[in-house]
């Protein structure tokens, strides 16, 4: 996919896609000129953009760029602690984010200073730095990520866990975090993965009784009494809730 701003017309948002072929080659004809973000986009399980690269497009020009061959592998395993039934890991979705400074910004309800702001040099720099991989979690828990390349990342998994006194409602969620470096390597690429180790969550069971959930039980926990409610009778015939 081929997305950013043109210069001609200026300021126009485009938006492009393009199948690879049988060797990875693609193509995107008669695109203005302008910068935009290539990028590899995953399908599956781990459905998002993985390897991307910034190309300037100049009339009468052919720009080529290339995706992945840099980096190294990351591997890794996901375990679960205190859940009380098998994890199904097909339910966990995980990213592995390029960490990059923080830039003032206005903010995003102010459109017309953050549009101002985006065409400046700084919002693009800021922006080309930007880059995230997706995370496909296999059925024993394992994780391989490639291409990834020199820098400081963080490795975000959440995983959702049906609530078997809800079956029907909301899952719970529980969310495993790790930041890890990259360092440089000869000629920008290595065949041997960085091994992250085994990375365990904390399942808290239905009642609430361990580690951290997103559900009802972080605010009243099993055994506590609601809160009591009183009624009071006003001047009509409707009873007055307090």
């Amino acid at each position: 996919m081929l997305y950013g701003t043109t210069a001609q017309p200026p300021g126009f948002l485009a938006n492009f896609r393009a199948q690879t072929d049988a060797e990875g080659k693609f193509a995107f004809p008669t695109i203005p000129p302008g910068e935009y973000r290539v990028a590899h986009m995953e399908s599956g399980p781990a459905a998002g953009e993985s390897q991307s690269a910034t190309a300037v497009v100049r009339v009468g020009d052919t720009t080529t760029i290339l995706l992945g061959g840099r980096g190294r592998p990351v591997i890794g395993r996901l375990a679960a602690s205190g859940a009380d039934s098998p994890v199904d890991w097909k339910n966990a979705r995980g990213t592995i984010t390029l960490k990059v400074p923080e830039v003032l910004r206005p903010e995003s309800g102010d459109r017309a200073g953050f549009h101002a702001w985006s065409q400046t040099e700084e919002a693009k720099k800021w922006a080309r730095a930007q880059h995230s991989h997706p995370v496909a979690i296999a059925a024993d828990g394992s994780f391989r990520v490639e291409d990834v390349e020199p820098g400081t990342y963080v490795l975000n998994v959440t995983l959702r866990i049906p609530n078997p006194a809800q079956p029907v409602g909301p899952s719970r969620s529980f969310q495993i975090t790790k930041e890890f470096v990259i360092g440089e390597m000869a000629g920008g690429r290595s065949d041997t993965p960085q091994d992250l180790g085994t990375l365990t969550i904390q399942i808290t069971s239905a009642s609430g009784k361990s580690g951290t959930s997103h559900t009802l039980t972080n605010f009243l926990k099993s055994g506590t009494p609601p809160p009591s409610h009183g009624i009071r009778r006003t001047g009509s015939s409707t009873p007055d809730l307090r």
